[in-house]
């Protein structure tokens, strides 16, 4: 371990004693302590919760003792944003560790000390450690894992969707529909000592997916409640750290990219708001319209037809976004954080991208034409872990429509939760929920359909690790010359009732692009397929 390293680590733990001194007398007046967002080279947004306050002082420092204050201000709490306050500090120096606190000057109540580490500039090949995950859903708080991460050395934390469960009843709070009452809900998951601890060592890039607003939502259906999206909206920019709404055409956008230095970039999408209804009223109780694990299953008709039909997950603007950005980035590694798997997995498919298929067709089309090297997506949602070398690969051998050239690789990396229940636990539970005796038919069934789905994704999907039983995060390793590395690292269920549960280490993948293919080749093997064919056809009118 380098002696900067050591340095960084030793920071970081001050960091984690003074933050813990402090937060003995903040607790009353900073009850949720302080997050720091979407921090670039040169800014970073910085956050807490007074809510007794009229007034805060902000400052910021290079180590968490505060011997000297590069930045110091009073500035007013606006009541209107339940007592949540921002403050963006830019002309920061790149690649440098810095300390931040607020103080009510009223009463002298002073928050725990955060830390964050602003970015490299664009050009320089520095190393990156980054964590990723999602789905805390109070149910099953405390979250310990958030202390694991914490003490992972982060630069930074991807903490990205289903922060909250607004839609579920869970610690005395019924589902969310009002302003007040989505708040409520962040309050409810921010107060979590494990989740304070994390967010106050280290920098969080946040985005959400469906469950900040209402199970499956689509921001374009009609049928949801204008007033009731406005009120979840809203009360995501006023708790989480990422640049409020306005002052552009789209008030409450949240997908943009964040640039890491020459290694990586961050694509962070938002696979909710500008998303058209899915198909499933069309498809009926179908499970398995693509006939995956039970072949009769298969979808004809109107079924086949609507899974098929234009359907846009991105909108038209975010997707020329995405495509334009991925083309033009001269980044090693191009990460798009993802909310819902872009990987054929068959089952259920109405509310990920295989039930927009059209609009993949478009993404994956344009990356493989274009030769975008180092695209890997990152994505939470289905509550379990899997590694899927090459997402192309499904398609090339199954969807000639998509009409693959074969000369890239996209990789999809899939975690979490990190406070919810994993894949096998939720369908246990759905077992149990079924069964009127103790036979075990029904689990046994369901034990049946995920194992068949498994092997299914694995021959057929080209998934090449499935893991369906562990609360999870990756963390993701970037060395100064680029190379990456992906490690999932996880618990049992139980270790949510372990105030120091064990971690341990469940898989760990390279992250390797191989070249190109040279451009002669795809021609070469038509043309061999071709005399192959003809040899063929001569050798049987012989």
């Amino acid at each position: 371990m380098s002696t900067d390293e050591r340095l960084r680590r030793v920071l970081i733990g001050l960091t984690l004693v003074l933050g813990a001194v402090s937060s003995v007398r903040a607790q009353s007046g900073f009850p949720l302590g302080v997050s720091a967002g979407d921090v670039t080279a040169d800014s970073a947004l910085l956050w807490t919760r007074a809510p007794d306050a009229v007034a805060l002082r902000f400052e910021l420092a290079r180590t968490p003792a505060f011997e000297e204050i590069l930045l110091g201000f009073i500035f007013p709490v606006d009541p209107a944003r339940d007592g949540t306050v921002r403050v963006l500090a830019t002309g920061l120096a790149s690649g440098t560790e810095y300390a931040y606190r607020f103080q009510n000057p009223e009463t002298g109540m002073i928050s725990p000390v955060g830390r964050f580490r602003t970015a490299p500039e664009d050009g320089a090949a520095a190393p990156l450690r980054i964590a990723f995950t999602g789905d805390s859903n109070a149910r099953w708080a405390p979250f310990p894992l958030f202390t694991a991460m914490a003490q992972e050395s982060l630069d930074a934390l991807l903490w990205f969707g289903d922060t909250i469960y607004a839609d579920a009843a869970a610690g005395g709070l019924g589902p969310a529909r009002t302003l007040e009452e989505y708040r409520a809900k962040y309050r409810q998951v921010l107060a979590d000592p494990h989740v304070i601890r994390l967010r106050q060592a280290t920098n969080i890039w946040v985005g959400w997916d469906d469950h900040e607003v209402v199970n499956d939502y689509a921001g374009r259906d009609p049928a949801l409640d204008p007033q009731q999206l406005a009120n979840a909206y809203q009360a995501f920019f006023d708790y989480l750290p990422l640049l409020g709404p306005g002052g552009t055409k789209d008030p409450f956008q949240t997908y943009r990219s964040i640039r890491y230095g020459a290694n990586a970039e961050f694509f962070v999408l938002d696979n909710r708001q500008y998303r058209d209804p899915p198909a499933d009223q069309i498809c009926g109780c179908n499970i398995d319209p693509d006939g995956l694990i039970v072949p009769a299953l298969q979808a004809t008709g109107d079924c086949a037809s609507a899974l098929r039909e234009p359907r846009s997950m991105l909108g038209e603007a975010q997707l020329g976004w995405l495509m334009d950005r991925l083309a033009t980035s001269d980044a090693r590694w191009k990460f798009v954080v993802n909310s819902v798997p872009i990987s054929h997995l068959g089952v259920l498919p109405y509310d990920r991208w295989d039930g927009y298929d059209d609009e993949r067709r478009q993404l994956l089309t344009f990356i493989d034409e274009q030769q975008i090297a180092g695209v890997v997506f990152l994505t939470t949602d289905i509550h379990a872990n899997f590694y899927n070398p090459d997402v192309l690969s499904y398609f090339r051998r199954f969807r000639p429509a998509y009409d693959l050239l074969g000369q890239v690789r996209v990789q999809e990396v899939i975690t979490g939760p990190i406070g919810n229940l994993p894949l096998r636990q939720a369908a246990i539970r759905i077992a149990d929920g079924l069964e009127e005796d103790d036979d075990g038919f029904v689990q046994a069934l369901i034990d049946l359909g995920l194992n068949v789905w498994q092997e299914r994704l694995r021959t057929a999907g080209g998934m090449s690790w499935i893991d369906l039983d562990h609360l999870a995060y990756v963390v993701i390793d970037i060395d100064d010359e680029g190379r990456a590395a992906v490690t999932w690292r996880g618990a049992q269920m139980s270790a949510l009732e372990d105030p120091d549960p064990q971690i341990r280490t469940l898989h760990r993948v390279a992250l390797d692009q191989p070249p190109a293919l040279p451009c002669f080749l795809p021609v070469l093997l038509v043309s061999l397929s071709a005399c192959l064919l003809f040899g063929r056809r001569q050798i049987l009118s012989a």
